[in-house]
């Protein structure tokens, strides 16, 4: 129990212990032990042998009936109750305010991810410990967290704070900026982490009919009058749309806007050991002294010790069973979880 709050930890999803041997070399063709079969696929579950259709864009998904997943040649699988995915608080995940809410029972989903680490460290109390792993800074405090802007606790509302700065620099923006992990320790600092699990950071190449050119995505994302800018805009106006970080961009900005007083703002990159790290090129598009960035990986938080505990049983099987495209989703040791036919 933290604050009050009542935590109910569930079944984690499949993943290694439960799949197929070599799943994931097997939804292609030209193999004799192949898991396709022309329209058709299998039920990546070890030992099932339902023919599930194949999933085509604007058809309705065929769910294997014993195990209640979509099947991919991605390869991955899609829960049709997306509160399998989840390995905490499913009652209170059903309070939070989400956009795409549809993506949460994937397996490759960030969302997931996020929400059964960073919701099950604060039900184990290790939220603190988190923060100075990420962010080398001693809490004064247990931090608050926020998920998508939702605060955690009795209440889960949507945090005003955040709602203001949005109504600040979004007018009309359509979709919008909801940072995936916020830990903040009041009149001390504020971290805002952009998680990634499957999906490289975001280019503004990309999100060009969300954004704009360059020049518009810079004036919207503005810096507080008076105030010191996080971003180096001279800089970022003459890259490539490619090469501009858009996401961390918008982190950073947020961050600043949303520290309070003395509080310093903190953008961690989130990534899994084998991730492409952008660290070297999102520092260019950053002023020095303005926000705090650094990448962590998620093999980072699981070596905490408030995962190691006799508590945290759940969620460390969790983090050594998962999978991403049916494959070991971690570099952990020791990864006892072995994969049967």
């Amino acid at each position: 129990m933290q604050n009050g709050t009542e935590f109910s930890w569930s079944e984690i999803p499949y993943g290694r212990s439960e799949l197929k041997k070599d799943a994931a070399l097997r939804y292609s063709t030209g193999r004799a032990d192949s898991l396709l079969h022309g329209e058709h696929l299998r039920c990546c579950i070890r030992d099932c042998a339902e023919l599930l259709r194949k999933r085509h864009r604007g058809e309705e998904p065929c769910f294997c009936p014993k195990h209640g997943i979509s099947v991919s040649t991605k390869p991955t699988y899609i829960y049709r109750d997306a509160e399998r995915n989840f390995i905490i608080g499913r009652d209170i995940l059903k309070r939070v305010s989400k956009v795409e809410r549809w993506r949460l029972g994937f397996e490759t989903s960030e969302d997931a991810v996020s929400w059964n680490v960073f919701v099950g460290l604060y039900a184990l109390e290790g939220l603190a410990e988190a923060f100075e792993a990420l962010t080398g800074v001693v809490p004064l405090r247990e931090p608050e967290l926020y998920l998508w802007g939702n605060r955690i606790g009795n209440d889960c509302n949507p945090w005003s704070n955040l709602i203001d700065v949005r109504a600040k620099l979004e007018t009309d923006a359509g979709i919008p900026t909801e940072p995936d992990i916020i830990l903040r320790v009041p009149e001390q600092a504020i971290v805002l982490i952009e998680a990634k699990f499957g999906s490289p950071n975001s280019s503004l190449a990309k999100k060009k009919g969300r954004f704009g050119l360059v020049t518009e995505f810079l004036k919207r994302y503005r810096c507080k009058e008076g105030a010191a800018d996080p971003l180096n805009r001279g800089w970022i106006s003459g890259q490539e749309d490619e090469r501009i970080l858009e996401q961390l961009c918008r982190n950073a900005i947020f961050a600043h806007w949303l520290a309070s007083g003395d509080e310093q703002p903190f953008v961690i990159n989130l990534l899994r050991r084998a991730a492409r790290d952008d660290e070297q090129l999102f520092r260019q598009h950053l002023c020095e002294n303005v926000v705090r960035f650094d990448v962590r990986t998620w093999e980072d938080i699981w070596s905490l010790s408030a995962i190691q505990k006799e508590q945290a049983t759940i969620l460390r099987r969790y983090l050594e069973n998962k999978t991403l495209n049916l494959l070991p989703a971690f570099d952990l040791e020791p990864a006892n979880v072995a994969s049967r036919s």
